[in-house]
């Protein structure tokens, strides 16, 4: 499905731009409740996975934040991105990269976070409300990236393009992509990059007027604001595939990477629609469609509408592509390595977004329980990784396997999960207000704390407990054991044993 072609998936009412303003847009949306739909379940069965090497990587995407904002004033800047959690980005969308291919497609996606900051962040943008500055600085930039793109720029070329330090942290990943991509790759990077700066461009031209988009015209700007087209343009490099030309340009493909941008976009808009009405941005999705079919439910209801279609529509084309590559089983194995990245990058999006919890929504991030391990695990990695790496607004409490006995004869272990996704409540009792409220701690009411806390004591089991340290081997002589209990923790203890001493150790 070609660009022009995008906005027809949506099937709503004609499109027509709307008569009220922005302020009453707003007043329409504040205060409405709504639920948000469950987005991790439509794409439950598509790959998800980290980067093993994920902290490493975020070594060195704090190091390039820093290599950009240099001056004292840009300390904010540098937390916000620091907090977008972009290393889990990366990791997360080419999971399946090199390390140095990843350190470059990451390098990219801080690049195009802070390039898109410059010209449309509200906290951050000098160029927000200059119009003529912004286009001066959107036409250096393509011209930088034309000369960062050739094998041999030459110094001068890329010196008069611009001087920006933003604009020129571009060239280690433009040189990296130009020694390996040939010359339809590269003018496809190129191609989605002058996309993405142009659709940036008649979005903030847009925004200036007091006119909102119809749903429509948002939707095509979208697919070039989104910069999914640009960071898909570099699977080939991560997976380091080089697909023919006629599978790359054929409608199956580029519907695929249509459908993808429509489920990221789509999703990334429900799920940011309370920091944008709190900051008074209504040019998107959920808003536009909330004029149109008259709720805010509604239109959740019909963005997620539009999610689903749009993974029915991906699963068609890639079996029909997939279909006409049988006769050649390397060809169809390479495809369909380049298709699941694609999904990588969709599931990786969702849960991305999650962890960070950017967009203002009180999510409680509980599993289902009695699901396989491989959808479990997923899942479990991106939340371990920020609970107990990444912490921030960072919620304690203390687990034990077990009672401490502090009379010297015993070493006491404990651990401490961060930001637990069990929720405690607080309610009253009765009409009375002298009588005492019901409070429910509800410590380890989620499959995911109790998930952590198991990991957490074998960790401390192997530690403590077995041959894989000093401490183990020479110092400690195993577990002590607990009243009520027959059996000592060890490296071979099943995980109902360790829940059930973790019970205990919370009393309960």
């Amino acid at each position: 499905m070609g660009k022009s072609d995008q906005a027809e998936s949506m099937s709503c009412n004609e499109a027509v731009p709307y008569d009220c303003s922005r302020e009453e847009l707003v007043a329409f949306i504040r205060g409405t409740e709504i639920v948000i739909p469950d987005f991790q379940s439509l794409l439950s069965h598509w790959p998800a996975r980290v980067h093993e090497e994920v902290g490493r990587l975020s070594e060195d995407v704090q190091r390039r934040l820093e290599s950009i904002f240099t001056s004292a004033e840009d300390k904010s800047r540098i937390q916000w991105l620091t907090a977008c959690k972009l290393d889990l980005f990366g990791a997360s969308w080419w999971p399946c990269a090199s390390f140095e291919k990843l350190v470059i497609t990451t390098a990219l996606a801080v690049w195009l976070f802070a390039w898109d900051d410059e010209t449309d962040s509200l906290e951050f943008s000098p160029l927000l409300k200059d119009f003529e500055k912004s286009c001066k600085f959107r036409e250096e930039t393509i011209r930088y990236l034309e000369a960062a793109l050739s094998l041999s720029p030459d110094p001068n070329t890329l010196n008069n393009a611009s001087n920006d330090r933003l604009i020129t942290n571009f060239l280690p990943i433009g040189q990296a992509i130009a020694r390996s991509y040939d010359d339809r790759q590269l003018n496809a990077f190129l191609r989605e990059l002058r996309f993405f700066v142009e659709m940036n461009e008649e979005e903030q031209q847009h925004q200036m007027t007091a006119a909102l988009p119809s749903v429509e015209d948002y939707i095509r700007r979208r697919e070039g604001t989104s910069a999914t087209r640009v960071c898909l343009a570099l699977h080939e490099y991560a997976i380091d595939l080089r697909l023919p030309a006629v599978i790359m340009e054929s409608m199956e493909m580029q519907a695929i990477w249509h459908e993808s941008n429509m489920i990221i976009s789509t999703m990334n808009d429900v799920l940011s629609l309370k920091k944008e009405v709190d900051q008074t941005q209504v040019d998107t999705l959920i808003p536009l469609l909330s004029m149109r079919l008259g709720s805010v439910q509604a239109a959740i209801s019909k963005a997620t509408d539009m999610v689903c279609s749009s993974i029915e529509r991906f699963e068609a084309m890639e079996r029909q592509l997939l279909q006409s590559c049988m006769a050649n089983p390397q060809l169809h194995n390479n495809i369909q390595v380049y298709i699941d990245s694609c999904k990588y990058a969709c599931t990786a999006n969702l849960n991305w977004r999650r962890p960070i919890n950017h967009d203002g929504l009180a999510c409680d991030y509980d599993s289902t329980t009695g699901l396989v391990s491989g959808v479990v695990t997923p899942a479990l990695i991106f939340l371990w990784y920020y609970m107990c790496f990444r912490m921030r607004d960072t919620y304690l409490s203390i687990v034990r396997a077990g009672k401490p006995r502090p009379d010297g004869s015993l070493v006491t272990f404990g651990t401490a999960p961060m930001l637990k996704t069990s929720r405690s409540s607080i309610k009253l009792a009765s009409a009375n207000c002298d009588e005492s409220p019901l409070i429910d701690p509800n410590y380890l009411g989620t499959t995911v704390d109790r998930y952590v806390a198991r990991e957490a004591v074998k960790t401390q089991i192997e530690f403590a407990g077995s041959s894989s340290t000093v401490i183990g081997r020479k110092i400690l002589n195993g577990e002590a054991g607990a009243p009520g209990f027959d059996e000592v923790l060890s490296v071979d203890s099943t995980d109902d044993c360790i829940a059930a001493r973790i019970r205990a150790g919370l009393g309960f």
